[in-house]
């Protein structure tokens, strides 16, 4: 998932044992998962798909449940969650995983065709087989997907207070070992500052300060590809935390509202009573709170 996972499951002295087995079962799932969705390997099973494009293939449960999701975000948001993205991702250079910061100079051909179609003209299923028409990405939202599949994995095991967390996006559930909710800090908001109070409850945050980097004649990029403005790339927004009833609904909306800009967003997320946090300047702490999200804040 390219960054560091956490899990964290509160128990009593005696279930030690049992709580280390469900530990390692949510590991082993966590990398069974990542072999399905990751482009950096060119044996998973999207890199398969990817390289057999045109062609109606046999697909894995996971597949399947994570395209029919995104068929139904792109049509929700209008267009802009759009896993069509990955030819810009590799013609900006950004084609391998960016822990390695190794990072290729840009394809002087065009970053991307405009997308004016639905997904659903290049991304079909028939049964349990999947066809792209042309590359796809879905990393939008599979870390999502797979921290809510690893959650449901400690719940399955008997475990009602836990918390699991990937780089800041994260799935809580239950009480913490002080027995009350779980404080969540915001990333790019200094540590303490502004604290969310969630339990059952999912938490994403989509944003520039990880994945950015310089081209060799001085262009800036990031990560986050908006689909119908390929070639533009905004630095006024830093990141959108969002919160959902699921770690893949949070990553989806994060992705989305910071696509929109602070101001369209903010307005879309009052609109839908979506919590969510816009901040805009790491140095002066500026930042954006929904109404929603608000009745989460820790008042001080």
């Amino acid at each position: 998932m390219g960054t560091e996972a956490y899990v964290e499951i509160v128990h009593q002295k005696g279930e030690t044992k049992k709580a280390t087995v469900s530990l390692t079962r949510a590991i082993d799932i966590c990398f069974e998962k990542i072999k399905i969705f990751s482009r950096f390997d060119p044996e998973s099973e999207l890199s398969k798909l990817n390289q057999h494009l045109k062609t109606f293939r046999d697909a894995s449960p996971d597949m399947l449940s994570i395209a029919l999701h995104s068929l139904a975000y792109h049509k929700e948001s209008g267009g802009l969650f759009d896993p069509r993205i990955l030819p810009v991702l590799e013609n900006i250079g950004y084609r391998s995983d960016f822990s390695l910061q190794k990072f290729f100079s840009p394809s002087p051909t065009r970053l991307f065709l405009q997308q004016h179609s639905s997904l659903k003209h290049d991304l079909k299923i028939w049964g349990e087989m999947i066809q792209f028409d042309v590359p796809m990405d879905f990393s939008g939202i599979a870390k999502g997907y797979i921290l809510d599949i690893m959650a449901q994995r400690l719940a399955r095991d008997g475990w009602n207070d836990f918390l699991v967390d990937a780089g800041g996006d994260m799935v809580v559930n239950g009480k913490n070992r002080k027995g009350s909710n779980w404080h969540i800090d915001i990333e790019n908001i200094p540590e303490g500052e502004l604290l969310i109070k969630v339990s059952g409850k999912a938490i994403a945050t989509s944003g520039i300060t990880r994945r950015q980097w310089e081209s060799p004649d001085g262009k800036r990029y990031h990560h986050l590809i908006h689909p119908k403005r390929p070639r533009s790339f905004s630095f006024d927004l830093l990141s959108v935390t969002a919160i959902s009833t699921s770690a893949e609904r949070a990553d989806f909306l994060a992705k989305t509202l910071f696509l929109m800009g602070v101001k369209e967003g903010l307005a879309c997320a009052e609109k839908h009573s979506i919590p969510a946090i816009f901040v805009e300047d790491k140095k002066t702490h500026t930042y954006r709170v929904s109404s929603e999200a608000k009745k989460h804040l820790i008042q001080p």
